[in-house]
C-alpha cells in the first residue's frame, strides 16, 4: 500500500490484561479506523513471588502463567484478548479493519488457530489470520545468561557508573533447582508484523513484541517504509508509545484531571493515532466516546516511562529532544519533530524466575505519637524474628510509614495513618513467621 498517502488511522484497544473486549468493539464500531492494535501484557500478580530480571510489570502475565501453560493447565493466551476478538470480529470483517495484538502471550499460535477455527471459519468470514513467534527463548536462556563472560550476555547496566546493581541481581543463576527460570521472552520488533500485512493478513496475533511494534508495523506497511526510514519509524514509535496505554492519553494519566468534572473522567474512550507518511501523527479519539485529548494529556503520556530524550525500540531509536506537541482542534493534537536513528544492536530480554515468597501486613494507628507507635511495632516484630532465628533469612523486610496525621484532626479518619510491613524471602517457612511474630505481641 505504498502509494497510499493519507494518514493511517490506528486505534488502540488495550494497555493491560484487564482491559475488556468491549474496548476493541468500541474502537471498531464508533468511527472509521484502518487498524486496531492492543497491548495486553501487563496486569495481575500472584501470592507466589516471581522475580523479573527486567524489573518490570509489563510481562508479569508471561511469568505467572508459564508453569501452568507448560503443565497443560493454561491456554497460554489472554482471555480478554479473545473476548475482544469475539465481540469485534463481525465489524472487523465488515469494515476491513486490520487487527494486531500481543494477546497471544505465551501461545500466539494457539490463539490464532482458535480465532481462525471458532470465529473466522465458523462465521464464514473472509479474513486471514497470522501469528508472530520467536520471542520465546527458554530453550537457550541459560546460555544467554551464563556468567561466563565469553558466552553470557552482560547486564544492560553493567558498565553504567550511575547504576548500582543489587548484590543478588543474578544470584538465581546459582540456584537453578530452587529458583528456576519460568519464562524468557525477547522484545520483537515490527518486521514480522509488516511481513504478515504485506502477505495479506487481516488479524495478526503476537506474543512479546515491543509495546509500540504493532503501530510501527502497521504504519510501515501502510506507507511502504523501508527498515532504514528511521525518521518515519521513530515518529511511528512515538505514536505507538502515545496510544499504547489504554485510556492514559484520554484523561486517565493526566495530572490536570482535577480541573474536570468526574463525569468527564468516567467510561473513557481509547485513543487513535493518525500516522502520516513522514512519521508525524495526530492523536485523537472517536467523537462519540467519552474522554478528551489535548496537548497536556499528550505531554503527560509522552513523558510516561521515559528516562531521557532517546527512546529505544527493537526497530529504531527515537530522539525526542526537539519534539513538538500542539493542539490542532478539539480532541486533535499534532506531534512532530521526532528524529530517528538506527536501532540498538540488542533487544530487551524479560526473564522471570521463582524468587520465593512475599507477604504484606497493613497496620493503622490514630492519635498522637503514631511514629513512636510504629517504631515500637517494628522493634517488637524484629525482636521476635531474631529470637526465632530467621531475621537474617529475609531478602527484604521493610517497614514503611504511610501518611502524616493532621495536627488538629477534626475526626478519627483525619488522624489515621498506616504502617506497611513488606517482606520477601526465598523460603516459605521464613515468610510464614511474619504474622505469628506480630501476633505474639498483639495485646
Amino acid at each position: 500500500m505504498g502509494s497510499v498517502q493519507r494518514a493511517v488511522r490506528i486505534a488502540n484497544c488495550s494497555g493491560a490484561v484487564p482491559d475488556p473486549g468491549d474496548l476493541m468493539y468500541n474502537q471498531a464500531k464508533h468511527g472509521p479506523v484502518d487498524v486496531i492494535t492492543g497491548d495486553y501484557l501487563a496486569g495481575k500478580v500472584h501470592k507466589r513471588q516471581t522475580q523479573s530480571v527486567a524489573n518490570t510489570l509489563a510481562e508479569v502475565n508471561l511469568g505467572n502463567d508459564a508453569e501452568a501453560y507448560l503443565a497443560g493447565k493454561h491456554e497460554g493466551w489472554l482471555p480478554t484478548a479473545w473476548d475482544g476478538l469475539c465481540k469485534a470480529i463481525d465489524l472487523v470483517a465488515e469494515k476491513r479493519i486490520k487487527v494486531i495484538i500481543n494477546g497471544g502471550a505465551l501461545n500466539p499460535k494457539g490463539l490464532a488457530q482458535k480465532t481462525k477455527r471458532e470465529l473466522v471459519d465458523a462465521k464464514g468470514l473472509d479474513l486471514k489470520v497470522a501469528y508472530v513467534h520467536g520471542d520465546d527463548l527458554m530453550y537457550k536462556v541459560h546460555d544467554l545468561l551464563s556468567k561466563d563472560e565469553k558466552g553470557g550476555l552482560p547486564h544492560l547496566d553493567r558498565d553504567n557508573t550511575n547504576v548500582k546493581l543489587e548484590k543478588d541481581t543474578d544470584s538465581f543463576l546459582d540456584h537453578p533447582d530452587t529458583m528456576p527460570i519460568v519464562s524468557a521472552n525477547a522484545y520483537l520488533g515490527m518486521r514480522a508484523i509488516k511481513k504478515g500485512l504485506d502477505e495479506g493478513a487481516d488479524i495478526i496475533i503476537c506474543g512479546r513484541v515491543a509495546d509500540a511494534s504493532p503501530v510501527i508495523g502497521a504504519a510501515a506497511w501502510w506507507h511502504g517504509w523501508k527498515e532504514t526510514d528511521y525518521d518515519q519509524l521513530a515518529g511511528a514509535l512515538i505514536a505507538g508509545h502515545l496510544i499504547e496505554c489504554s485510556t492514559y492519553i484520554t484523561g486517565a494519566n493526566y495530572s490536570g484531571f482535577f480541573k474536570h468534572d468526574v463525569s468527564e473522567l468516567l467510561d473513557l474512550g481509547l485513543p487513535i493515532a493518525e500516522v502520516e507518511a513522514n512519521g508525524e501523527c495526530v492523536v485523537t479519539k472517536h467523537e462519540s466516546l467519552n474522554g478528551f485529548v489535548n496537548a497536556d494529556t499528550v505531554k503527560c503520556q509522552l513523558l510516561y516511562e521515559l528516562q531521557g530524550t532517546i527512546y529505544l525500540n527493537s526497530d529504531v531509536k527515537a530522539d525526542i529532544a526537539q519534539v513538538r506537541v500542539k493542539d490542532e482542534s478539539k480532541d486533535r493534537v499534532r506531534v512532530s519533530g521526532v528524529k530517528g536513528a538506527p536501532p540498538p544492536s540488542t533487544t530487551k530480554l524479560a526473564v522471570f524466575y521463582k524468587g520465593g515468597w512475599q507477604c504484606e501486613l497493613l497496620i493503622n494507628a490514630s492519635g498522637y505519637a503514631t511514629k513512636k507507635k510504629y517504631e515500637l511495632q517494628e522493634a517488637q516484630l524484629r525482636r521476635m524474628l531474631k529470637l526465632w532465628g530467621v531475621i537474617d533469612k529475609f531478602d527484604i523486610l521493610d517497614f514503611q510509614y504511610i501518611g502524616r496525621p493532621e495536627a488538629n484532626p477534626s475526626c478519627q479518619l483525619a488522624s489515621t495513618t498506616y504502617l506497611r510491613i513488606f517482606a520477601q524471602a526465598t523460603e516459605e517457612h521464613v515468610i510464614a513467621k511474619v504474622l505469628p511474630a506480630w501476633a505474639y505481641n498483639t495485646m
